[in-house]
């Protein structure tokens, strides 16, 4: 993780390895991402105690799951993607196809 060889720095797309490729040392690198985690579970806490739509909420709330992390990979992005894709096809009949 320190070093990001082979396919890490073109795939990885946390706020880790954002900051690896601006240059930052490891260890700021990876303090960081830490300051970042505790903004976005403090606006995870807001939005799942927001009154909204279960199934959105649900879908945001996947979001910070893959920033909090140090090391997450672009298909992990599937995790929220299939949260947004149940929410916004919610309630619409099935294709007959």
């Amino acid at each position: 993780m320190t070093e990001m060889i082979g396919i890490y720095p073109i795939a990885t797309i946390t706020p880790y390895a954002e900051f690896w490729w601006l240059g930052v040392p490891a260890t700021p690198a990876l303090v960081l991402p830490g300051l970042i985690a505790t903004v976005v579970a403090g606006c995870a806490l807001a939005i799942w105690q927001a009154p909204i739509d279960r199934d959105l909420r649900n879908a945001v709330l996947a979001l910070p799951s893959l920033v909090a992390v140090p090391y997450c990979l672009n298909y992990d992005l599937a995790i929220p993607a299939a949260a947004l894709l149940s929410w916004a096809t919610r309630g619409r009949a099935p294709s007959r196809r």
